[in-house]
């Protein structure tokens, strides 16, 4: 999502936390559900970048490389 491309990820509970599927990104549930999205969202250019510049201004509005370190540092001391 940082380079500005689309995410159709596996779900993992931690990217939930900080994105909306569906508005910043996707996740698949099975085989057959990761086939589903892909052709849909092969067919639906629009709405697949819009998903992705979601994605990428959240990223750029809350992933701040300098905060991040921050909560880093936090963390370990």
């Amino acid at each position: 999502m940082a380079s500005g491309g689309f995410l159709l990820s596996n779900y993992q509970a931690e990217l939930c936390k900080h994105f909306t599927p569906g508005e910043d990104f996707d996740y698949y549930e099975d085989y057959e559900d990761l086939m589903t999205k892909i052709e849909y969202y092969l067919s639906h250019s629009s709405e697949r970048k819009d998903i992705a510049a979601a994605g990428w201004e959240k990223i750029q509005r809350e992933f701040d490389l300098s905060d991040r370190v921050d909560v880093m540092l936090d963390q370990i001391l």
